[in-house]
């Protein structure tokens, strides 16, 4: 079987980061990869870009905070189209009635510090055509997350 034959997937991926003004960031990413080799891990994304800002809480007295915004947006090649549309499934993409569309997040966070040794972040992100499907979402997650050093 074609898909049980261990393959090479390369790609690339760049970063940059910014500080603009004292305690604020600029952030842009940018990933592609070769989108012909199925997929083993991560997720389905072809190429991406991304944008974004964050601001340390210096601001509002708050200096181990920090809040963040980005925007994503994320596709895939026009055969890896083709697999998902004829019923091929990804890792977090498929299922056999593709109506193509660029994956597009909106994403904001509020990381704060509770005490010495634990944080607490609270994440929000609103994806439109989720999966590359136009015939999905938009879908609203909520996340959070609960960091403890000792």
């Amino acid at each position: 079987m074609a898909t049980e034959k261990y393959r090479y997937k390369y790609g690339f991926g760049l970063n940059v980061e910014q500080e603009v003004v004292k305690d604020v960031g600029v952030f842009s990413r940018l990933g592609w990869n070769n989108d012909r080799t199925e997929p083993w891990c991560f997720n389905d994304v072809g190429y991406t870009g991304s944008g974004g800002i964050s601001v340390k809480g210096e601001r509002w007295r708050r200096p181990n905070d920090t809040f963040g915004a980005a925007f994503v947006i994320s596709g895939i090649s026009r055969i890896h189209q083709e697999f998902l549309e004829a019923g091929g499934t990804g890792i977090l993409a498929g299922d056999g009635n593709l109506s193509y569309g660029m994956e597009k997040v909106v994403e904001t966070y509020y990381d704060f510090q509770v005490c010495k040794s634990v944080r607490v972040a609270v994440d929000f992100q609103f994806i439109d055509d989720p999966a590359f499907n136009r015939d999905r979402g938009p879908v609203e997650v909520v996340g959070g997350r609960f960091h403890w050093e000792f």
